[in-house]
């Protein structure tokens, strides 16, 4: 019975497409913090300069980032005391806080952004088959929307 019960996980394509992006993220991710690190930042500190264009609220980075918004507020100090990110009352609300890219944290996003290589487990893949793939995914997607 659980022979038959793995053969069904391993033929089914929800498994197989969980383990699959589950492998792609971990590969990315690695290779993410290894470039991160090259400038002296974690990865969600990467991600979340690249994110902050325009400025955002931190409940919207939160979301963005996949975390508490907890979390938000300790990655956020350490890029303020970086000097890379400032936060702003929301004109219009003065409950919501925005943050900014600070002039080093500006320089330090087109850093990041044009020296951002390309995933490695995705070289694989022609030029054709990454449009597919994001074709695909990106329809996959829209039915959550």
């Amino acid at each position: 019975m659980v022979g038959s019960l793995a053969t069904r996980m391993e033929n089914d394509p929800f498994w197989q497409i969980r383990r699959l992006m589950r492998e792609v993220l971990v590969s990315i991710n690695e290779e993410l913090t290894t470039f991160a690190a090259s400038f002296g930042l974690t990865q969600a500190q990467a991600i979340a300069l690249c994110e902050l264009d325009p400025a955002i609220t931190m409940r919207d980075l939160s979301d963005l980032l996949c975390t508490r918004p907890t979390n938000i507020t300790t990655l956020i100090d350490k890029l303020e005391n970086l000097g890379l990110v400032e936060r702003r009352g929301d004109p219009g609300d003065r409950r919501i806080t925005r943050l900014y890219l600070t002039e080093a944290g500006k320089t330090m996003r087109e850093t990041l952004l044009t020296n951002l290589p390309s995933p490695s487990i995705l070289t694989a893949l022609t030029n054709e088959q990454r449009d597919e793939l994001l074709t695909l995914l990106r329809v996959a997607v829209s039915v959550q929307d």
